[in-house]
């Protein structure tokens, strides 16, 4: 099957293509014809499964092109389109499958830079993702500032810097961020991660200076201190004084150190 290329590049210059990295197969091309700032060029593929790879294209991963004027192999080069044609089909390539033979002009305060369009991409990303963390930090502030919820937003605000993707995808759907939709998706967030308790915390158990008193803590925390509680239960004393002071619901200090039981008296708690 032969398959015909028409690769137009940004530049008004004369490439020979050599080859082409198309996803899984390579594609090197028997005959080229060149212009300045186009090339059509000839292939023959394989008839079958791996042939017909040809026709779905996912990504452009390697291009090989020859600059006629200066005489010199190169391995990369901007482009503008590509068109894919074989017999019965023909396919406008998307930009996004070659981005990374893209440059973008950037403009910023009188500078210019140009930049490949996958590497600005990857910024973009990540600025549109810095912008939702600090959208969600603000929320969680808002709508949690009493000091009841101290462990939980600790918890979330560390989550959040070792694993930003799963808070980004949920709160990124918050459109109206005067109060109430961005609530519905923190509350959302909260029960992906497990879930926020009202916890009974006993110190001093079954003694007469028992006391009980009740915490908000995310689920994971509860999980993560039971083994201080086991450990001490069994006179191995994991924690020291005063090593982790949690916040009960009045904003008062509890000693996880004197603490003997926890109970999870309600879990998936929303704000």
């Amino acid at each position: 099957m032969e398959v015909k290329f028409t690769i137009e590049f940004r530049e008004a210059k004369e490439y020979q293509i050599n080859m082409m990295e198309l996803g899984p197969i390579d594609i090197h091309f028997k005959e080229t014809v060149v212009y300045p700032g186009k090339c059509i060029a000839f292939a023959e593929i394989e008839e079958g499964y791996r042939g017909m790879d040809i026709l779905h294209i996912s990504e452009i991963k390697k291009i090989f092109v020859y600059e006629i004027q200066e005489k010199k192999l190169k391995n990369w080069v901007a482009l503008k389109s590509i068109t894919l044609e074989a017999p019965s089909y023909y396919q406008e390539i998307p930009e996004r499958f070659f981005q990374r033979f893209i440059m973008r002009d950037l403009y910023i305060n009188g500078t210019h830079m140009s930049i490949a369009e996958d590497v600005y991409q990857k910024f973009a990303s990540y600025v549109r993702e810095q912008d939702i963390l600090e959208n969600l930090r603000g929320a969680i502030y808002s709508n949690m500032a009493d000091s009841c919820y101290e462990e939980v937003v600790n918890y979330l605000l560390e989550e959040m810097d070792h694993n930003p993707e799963p808070y980004c995808e949920t709160f990124r759907h918050v459109c109206d961020y005067s109060g109430e939709d961005e609530l519905t998706y923190l509350n959302a967030i909260l029960n992906e991660q497990g879930g926020m308790c009202l916890c009974t915390l006993i110190s001093n158990e079954g003694s007469e200076n028992e006391m009980k008193t009740e915490a908000y803590l995310m689920k994971e925390q509860v999980e993560r201190y039971k083994p201080f509680i086991s450990s001490k239960k069994k006179g191995k004393k994991r924690l020291s004084e005063g090593e982790k002071i949690l916040k009960d619901v009045l904003g008062e200090t509890i000693d996880l150190f004197y603490v003997d039981s926890f109970i999870v008296e309600k879990e998936k708690v929303e704000i």
